[in-house]
């Protein structure tokens, strides 16, 4: 065989072995940007339900400041937290469309949020009629405490428990 025909065979086989290490390394490549989009796309999920969790915790706070002193100014963080949860859930139902299990945990999650904003609302209504013992006897039901209980995971992997919670 020619020199000619073994440069020519050499050179083939090394463009083809560099064509095929190109594309591995493009398919590896396309692999690691679809997977951190998707480890990206998870934390934003889990941020802003913590997002819910924290505004929850803190209208729950305001109501208890709010049924211990009376003063006003402890249910900002209630009021201002109703609209924001709304747009929060809002935006996680449109994060998780494409996850249906992922949609059925994020509605568990709405219909909990909305159980302990009615709880809370009951007690504040409760305390601004003047019937300050009944809002508390609503919050010696322990109802409020149960939902939180459902809502909040014991860790960040844990999903939603289901637990009976007392009808409204």
């Amino acid at each position: 065989m020619k020199i000619q025909t073994k440069m020519w065979i050499s050179f083939t086989v090394a463009l083809f072995s560099l064509f095929i290490a190109a594309a591995s390394v493009y398919h590896i490549t396309e692999h690691l940007i679809d997977s951190s989009s998707k480890v990206v796309h998870t934390y934003k999920v889990e941020t802003l339900i913590e997002v819910v969790l924290s505004c929850l915790d803190d209208a729950e706070t305001g109501q208890r400041g709010y049924l211990l002193t009376g003063k006003h100014s402890y249910l900002e963080p209630y009021k201002s937290c109703k609209s924001k949860i709304t747009k929060d859930l809002s935006d996680l139902l449109l994060l998780t469309a494409d996850n249906p299990k992922q949609q059925e945990r994020i509605h568990e999650l709405a219909n909990l949020t909305h159980k302990k904003l009615n709880e809370l609302k009951k007690t504040i209504d409760l305390y601004n009629e003047g019937n300050t013992s009944a809002a508390l006897d609503v919050v010696l039901t322990d109802r409020g405490k149960d939902i939180m209980d459902n809502i909040r995971p014991r860790s960040s992997y844990r999903p939603l428990r289901s637990k009976n919670i007392h009808s409204e």
